[in-house]
């Protein structure tokens, strides 16, 4: 019903006497039936927070700002009290006694107020007004309920299970102590009918509420201000002894107030924050006292002091029993509970008794007898515990003996080796001093050797990238013109025109325009140089002047900044001979600790920051490449180990580890970033170059990591070039019949025509390149990317497009034949073809076989209807076919080409 309020420090009340006089009479009259009404006036000043103990109350432990209450009676009040008082002097058996009572409170901060209705008045104050209680008793019910203690004590166990101990259960519990205190004062008539009533009340199980303690207080403070002997105690006792008359509303935690609010009103308590700790604990004693003075009913709280007894009673007890223990340890054992030595703590949950028995052991009435035997038995004991223990010291001896000796000789032999090892611990010291001086040097310079690497990658990759998009957007832009669309529309006839070319806007034909112009360049230079051709095979890698000039500028620079990067370093740290010098004394002056640092593996990324510095301009892809052999740390370090002509360690790989630490991942890189699969130059260079460092270097095999990362990033890269650079446009067999016809006018169909065959050998160029490969990449990649992602994905699609008559057909069909190297295949897998391929081709290929097939069904049935001359060329055209099966290693589709056409 209350929520609990905490440290509140409240004022005294005024003009007591006449409440005390209106209370007496009240309690005099002893009516059947009482109605108590209040009136209560609130207003808020502020008081400073004090620390004060906590409360026994059940509502005086409230946190936060204090509270004080003031206490005055109207004059009004007055006035109606003693008007009161008259009445019920002249109407004696009136059965009903009003109280009304007005206060007005002095309210601090915004607690929370504990009223049951809350009203504002209208000068701002808060008014509290608590509704009357009327408790009508029936005689009857009263004097059919009987109750013992047991009982009461039930009840008040239910109450609180069903509050929780709340602070109205308290208040309760004070209110019935308070009427339980004049029950054995019953016959000397000081307990009135009211106080029956409510007693009856809470033993029926009715909760009280605000009004009702209220009442039960102002009563209890009455007969403690009257002074009845024996029955109540002043809760306002000083330190000296002596007491006031003050209000038991007054709280105990009050009487610690400040000088000032004292001085302003002797019924004002204030707190002051300076409280000592001597004082906290003569206000926690006064509260434990008043707490069991009231006659508190909590077994817990009871339980709890009674154990806290027995514990200290106990820690009295343990300090005499380790002090009898200590002095009796000799000749006795303390005999105690085995249950309390496993589980002290059992010891305060069941007290144990305070006697303590102590046993002595007692020399024995009578000695056993000595006999000859029994003395003979201990001495030949003794005498085999000796000989036991002297053996033991003869085997410590004979080790000590040894380690001795040992001792001895390597001290000899040291003195002899003194001169040797002191030479090697100075050379240990110079070598690691060298050591810490050469990585302090590279962990500075290695900063600038990586960046200058990353500007020249970054250099030649940026013009990759421009020929490749450039490329890419050239193939949009004459898809855009010749549309697959339009050119379908144009053979139906739906087109009115018979042009059926898209018009360009102005970036793409500035595009055209270029590409065309670069087209007519490459024309003429190969003219020059009477060589065969197809558009669609060349690179189209052409810069213009002012890039090239750029490009060259940069790449200087760079070249420039890596030839005096290390021109602050002594020659000791950047010379290959100076530096495998030191490395070499090393190995063959210590032989045994050069094994065991594993030097021989640290050595290639001693040597790996200058010959990066070095190679910073190596370029595997083109024509002008240095090969590996011709640069300076090749030939420094191909020697390495090798003393007067005889390498005393031919087991160790040292040029192969560099190779494969070194450059390998130089090349992924260059794979990765700068590589154009559709370049037929760069490809043939790469490929030359990874071929010679793996034949050359036997420890270049799949197991090793570089090299498998080397393979996938070209892997990668060639599949990505196959999804992103290929495209033929499937334009109708009637558009490329009459683009490669030399009589027609249609320039439309001429340029879609050019277009087709141009992306054809484009696909035919990728072909070969993929191929190229075969030494490096395993077969079923090589079968993956140029069969299956190239050959029948889109070249025999745009051949079924072509006229299969004609005569260009056979050589378009030999040229891609001659791009499989099936021999080269079959020599490098034999144990993995050997069951797949006996007299006929590849699987992958049987598509192609049967395109070949079909052409050959083609020209077969052309013979009987042409000419003599075309009939001719026809059968050759056959035969070539027949070539052509030989060439795959198709002998079967050879064989029943020669029967069917009967072919010599």
């Amino acid at each position: 019903m209350f929520r609990k309020a905490k440290q509140r420090s409240l004022r005294g009340r005024t003009d007591t006497d006449n409440n005390e006089d209106d209370q007496a009479n009240v309690s005099d009259s002893q009516p059947p039936s009482i109605v108590i009404q209040q009136q209560t006036v609130t207003t808020k000043t502020v008081v400073k927070k004090a620390d004060v103990p906590k409360s026994l109350l059940s509502f005086g432990d409230d946190d936060g700002d204090t509270e004080e209450f003031k206490v005055n009676k109207s004059r009004e009040s007055r006035k109606m009290t003693k008007e009161l008082k008259k009445q019920q002097q002249m109407q004696q058996p009136t059965p009903t006694v009003v109280i009304e009572q007005t206060t007005t409170i002095t309210k601090t901060t915004s607690v929370e107020e504990v009223v049951p209705v809350k009203e504002e008045s209208s000068n701002g104050e808060l008014e509290i007004k608590f509704k009357p209680l009327q408790i009508v008793p029936n005689k009857s019910s009263a004097n059919s309920f009987t109750s013992t203690n047991m009982e009461i004590q039930r009840l008040r166990k239910e109450m609180r299970a069903m509050n929780g101990q709340s602070s109205a259960v308290a208040d309760f519990d004070e209110i019935e102590g308070i009427i339980e205190g004049n029950e054995d004062d019953e016959d000397v008539n000081e307990v009135d009918e009211t106080q029956r009533s409510v007693k009856l009340m809470l033993r029926s199980g009715v909760i009280p509420d605000s009004t009702m303690i209220h009442a039960a207080r102002k009563r209890r403070q009455m007969a403690r201000e009257m002074g009845t002997p024996g029955d109540y105690m002043s809760l306002n006792t000083a330190e000296n002894g002596s007491s006031n008359q003050k209000s038991r509303l007054i709280r105990d935690d009050d009487q610690d107030a400040s000088d000032d609010s004292a001085a302003e009103d002797p019924h004002i308590v204030s707190m002051d924050r300076n409280t000592t700790r001597a004082e906290n604990e003569r206000q926690k004693n006064r509260d434990r006292f008043l707490e069991l003075e009231q006659g508190s009913d909590n077994d817990e709280d009871d339980e709890e002091f009674r154990r806290f007894e027995h514990e200290q009673i106990r820690k009295g007890v343990s300090s005499k029993l380790s002090t009898i223990n200590s002095l009796a340890s000799s000749s006795s054992k303390s005999q105690l509970p085995q249950s309390d030595a496993k589980n002290p703590s059992s010891a305060l949950v069941e007290p144990q008794p305070m006697e303590i028995e102590i046993t002595r052991e007692l020399p024995p009435l009578e000695l056993p007898s000595v006999t000859f035997d029994t003395i003979r038995d201990r001495l030949r004991a003794s005498l085999q515990s000796t000989i036991e223990s002297n053996e033991k010291h003869k085997i410590e001896l004979g080790k000590a003996q040894q380690a001795y000796d040992a001792s001895k000789t390597s001290l000899e032999k040291n003195k002899v080796n003194y001169p040797e090892m002191e030479k090697s611990y100075q050379f240990y010291q110079k070598c690691r001093a060298y050591l810490y001086s050469f990585v302090e040097c590279y962990n500075e310079k290695i900063i600038t050797i990586i960046d200058l690497e990353d500007r020249w990658l970054q250099l030649y990759k940026q013009r990759t990238d421009m020929i490749i998009t450039r490329r890419q957007e050239d193939i949009k832009d004459q898809c855009v013109e010749y549309s697959t669309v339009k050119a379908l529309a144009f053979v139906n006839g739906t087109l009115p025109t018979n042009d059926f070319r898209t018009a360009l806007d102005q970036k793409r034909q500035r595009r055209a325009t270029e590409r065309e112009a670069r087209r007519l360049r490459r024309r003429k230079d190969r003219e020059q140089s009477s060589t065969s051709h197809y558009d669609g095979m060349s690179t189209d890698d052409e810069e213009n002047q002012s890039d090239i000039n750029t490009f060259s500028t940069q790449k200087q620079e760079i070249l420039n900044e890596a030839e005096h990067v290390l021109d602050d370093v002594s020659d000791e740290f950047s010379k290959y001979r100076k530096i495998k010098t030191i490395f070499e004394q090393w190995k063959y002056q210590l032989n045994e600790s050069y094994t065991d640092a594993y030097v021989e593996i640290c050595l290639p990324k001693v040597f790996s920051p200058l010959i990066r510095k070095e190679m910073i301009d190596w370029r595997p892809f083109e024509a002008s490449c240095r090969p590996i052999e011709s640069f300076n740390w090749y030939q420094d370090l191909l020697f390495y180990g090798v003393k007067n002509g005889d390498n005393e360690d031919e087991e160790f790989p040292f040029m192969p580890l560099v190779i494969e630490k070194v450059i390998i991942p130089k090349l992924t890189i260059i794979v990765e970033n700068i590589y154009d699969p559709l370049s037929s130059k760069q490809t043939n260079h790469l490929v030359k170059t990874i071929e010679t460092i793996f034949q050359t270097y036997p420890t270049m095999t799949s197991d090793s990591k570089a090299v498998q990362t080397l393979l996938k990033a070209t892997v990668d890269r060639l599949q990505r070039s196959l999804d992103d650079d290929i495209y033929i446009p499937l334009y109708p067999k009637e558009i490329i019949a009459l683009g490669s016809s030399r009589t027609s006018s249609n320039s439309s169909a001429i340029a879609a025509t050019e277009f087709f065959f141009r992306q054809y050998w484009t696909c035919v160029k990728l072909l070969e390149n993929i191929t190229s490969w075969s030494q490096v990449l395993s077969l079923k990649t090589i079968l993956d990317l140029s069969i299956d992602g190239l050959l029948n994905r889109y070249i025999l699609l745009a051949l079924k497009q072509m006229d299969l008559t004609s005569n260009e057909m056979i050589t378009r069909c030999l040229l891609l034949a001659k791009c499989f190297p099936i021999k080269q295949w079959i020599d490098n897998n034999k144990t993995l073809l050997a069951d797949q391929m006996n007299d006929t081709t590849l699987p992958a290929l049987e598509n192609f076989c049967s395109f070949l097939n079909q052409m050959a069904q083609e020209y077969s049935a052309l013979v009987f209807s042409a000419n003599e001359k075309d009939a001719k060329v026809y059968k050759e055209n056959i035969r070539q076919i027949r070539v052509i099966f030989v060439h795959l290693h198709a002998l079967d589709h050879a064989l029943k080409l020669t029967n069917d056409y009967e072919i010599k």
